[in-house]
């Protein structure tokens, strides 16, 4: 039942699309209470937030095509043809593109992406149980207490064929861990950790460099766990841990204390 397409109104859906615009909605709601804190004005984070939208999504897709080994001289017809899309991108080129934003509109750049921080964590979150509902970044097989059969017609069905893992007569896929469940877990807990941390006194960026850290560890850890874990995954969690590790550092030594950050 879960992949199947819905229609309302002259409109065709899946769960999968209602979770990812539950995810968008929420995700920049909590951005604008955030930023509010902080005393940017909600029309300027809904002005960035609709800047950095479809250059994240842009993003995505072009790092999902390049780790499927498309080249620059076919990225145009992979583009086209592959729907898939890779967090990685969507949060490299919305950083790119707020960075450009904040710039333009003289808002402090690290003050901003550490309010996006949080509502990036739970946007992932609320992405993950949209792909549990379509079968797809589904788990290796395992025959464990809580593992899920997803149905005849869903992505991981359909991946399970074409990999050999079943045939065309199996009436139902292989039981496997429900990998997309412990993600939105494990990436609701990092909101509510990110959020936390932005209420109390700190440098602007701490709040993303802990992300970078966090949304890094997680995807090493959910890796082992994930049928479809690429080696690009690994590269750039590790990356992105080296990252949040190094602004950390950074920000420690020119500012040692978040009193003296405020001062």
């Amino acid at each position: 039942m879960w992949p199947e397409t819905h229609h309302l109104v002259g409109l065709d859906f899946t769960l999968y699309d209602v979770m990812r615009g539950v995810a968008i909605v929420l995700s920049a709601l909590l951005c604008m209470l955030l930023n509010r804190r902080q005393g940017i004005p909600v029309r300027v984070t809904l002005a960035i937030a609709a800047a950095c939208a479809p250059i994240g999504i842009a993003s995505a897709r072009v790092l999902n095509c390049i780790e499927f080994g498309a080249t620059w001289h076919d990225i145009g017809m992979a583009y086209s043809s592959n729907p898939g899309s890779s967090v990685y991108g969507a949060l490299m080129g919305a950083i790119i593109a707020a960075t450009g934003m904040t710039h333009l509109l003289g808002i402090p750049t690290l003050k901003f992406i550490d309010a996006a921080a949080a509502p990036f964590a739970l946007g992932e979150a609320l992405s993950r149980i949209g792909c549990f509902c379509a079968g797809c970044c589904y788990g290796i097989p395992w025959h464990g207490l809580w593992a899920v059969i997803f149905p005849d017609d869903s992505f991981a069905a359909i991946d399970q064929r074409n990999r050999g893992l079943i045939d065309s007569s199996t009436s139902h896929p292989l039981p496997v861990h429900p990998v997309q469940l412990y993600s939105a877990l494990l990436m609701l807990l990092l909101t509510w950790g990110l959020v936390r941390r932005f209420g109390r006194p700190h440098h602007p960026g701490v709040v993303f460099f802990w992300l970078l850290i966090g949304y890094g560890a997680y995807r090493l850890a959910i890796a082992p766990f994930r049928m479809e874990a690429l080696s690009s995954m690994k590269t750039f969690s590790l990356l992105f841990i080296a990252a949040g590790l190094a602004g950390l550092i950074m920000l420690q030594r020119l500012c040692p204390t978040p009193a003296a950050a405020a001062e």
